[in-house]
């Protein structure tokens, strides 16, 4: 009897332990299912968590996707890009067409040289067309003299000139009537000259035609600008002659006195009150009147002549440096009336 009470003891304990282990089973199949299901959990939360950082890499994906799904968005890239792409197919597909760039744009070193050769044309054009506008005498003004004042401006006309003034003296013979006394040209700078052979002037300048005019047979009076007669006044030794040069502000008087033996010198028109009274030392108006200034211990020459012998129609007044200047007849009454009313300074 009582091993029976032990064997259902035994089988009580046995069934027990296997309830127990059974239980113990359960719990840890529980528990990690639990782990399981938190683990999967976590993940889904993490995986929720981590969707807002996925549309902040979404852009550049989906950039990516757009442009590899639908390559015919793409496209309106490469018309942004065809203008140099078409500019170099044109290039490459027309040569002809790239040649005139070629030129316009050379290496630098052709460029320097264009440009050097382009600068040289120009400076030999600015420096030649001043040679081709001047014109350049073949003759001396003494040429035209005695020549028929028409012929003469013809021949000037053909050299270059186109403007000209004229003037006229009276003359006695009557075989000078219409022929050229002298001829001058007249420069905006240097004001009227005369000329040589190879002197240059501008053909804008002014040619003054002087020409000897007669009205015949008359009395045997004084001319205007002396008181000889003029076949008297051509000896160019006695008598009283007056002459000026008239400038742009102000007049250039000379007085040649043979009576008294003086040449007067005096301006009008600038304010200046005195006038110079110079001894004649010796010649003719023919030859050379040489008068010397005497200032102190300092002494200077002039020289007064007639421009042709026998012409007292224009006198030359040469300083003491060599410079000439040149004077026309004047009113003799007028110019004394003049020389009257200032302070006279002996030299």
């Amino acid at each position: 009897m009582k091993r029976i009470l032990a064997g259902v003891l035994v089988l009580l304990l046995v069934f027990s332990l296997a309830a127990c282990s059974e239980w113990d089973d359960g719990q840890n199949e529980e528990t990690s299912i639990q782990a399981d299901d938190s683990h999967s959990g976590d993940s889904t939360e993490k995986s929720d968590d981590a969707q807002p950082e996925e549309p902040a890499t979404l852009p550049d994906d989906s950039q990516d996707n757009d442009s590899t799904e639908n390559p015919d968005d793409a496209q309106p890239e490469e018309p942004a890009t065809l203008p140099d792409d078409s500019q170099d197919n044109d290039s490459t597909e027309n040569p002809d067409d790239v040649q005139p760039e070629e030129s316009t744009t050379p290496p630098d070193d052709d460029k320097g040289v264009g440009v050097t050769e382009k600068t040289d044309k120009s400076q030999n054009e600015d420096t030649s067309e001043p040679q081709k506008s001047e014109i350049i005498m073949t003759v001396s003004d003494r040429y035209f003299k005695g020549m028929n004042y028409k012929t003469a401006e013809q021949k000037l006309r053909e050299i270059g000139f186109t403007n000209f003034e004229y003037r006229t003296i009276d003359t006695k013979t009557a075989s000078e009537a219409d022929t050229i006394c002298y001829v001058d040209i007249i420069e905006f700078i240097l004001g009227d000259s005369d000329f040589d052979t190879g002197d240059k002037f501008d053909p804008d300048s002014t040619v003054s035609l002087v020409i000897y005019k007669y009205d015949g047979p008359s009395s045997s009076g004084a001319v205007f600008y002396s008181t000889n007669d003029y076949d008297t006044a051509t000896k160019g030794n006695t008598g009283v002659f007056s002459y000026k040069n008239s400038g742009a502000s102000y007049d250039i008087y000379w007085i040649v006195d043979f009576d008294e033996g003086y040449v007067y010198n005096f301006t009008d028109g600038n304010g200046d009150t005195y006038c110079d009274r110079i001894k004649i030392d010796s010649g003719t108006l023919n030859d050379t009147v040489t008068i010397t200034y005497h200032d102190g211990g300092v002494t200077w020459s002039y020289y007064l002549h007639f421009k042709y012998v026998k012409h007292p129609e224009t006198l030359i007044v040469v300083d003491q440096n060599g410079f000439d200047y040149k004077y026309s007849t004047t009113n003799l009454n007028a110019a004394l009336s003049l020389m009257a009313s200032k302070n006279i300074n002996d030299y």
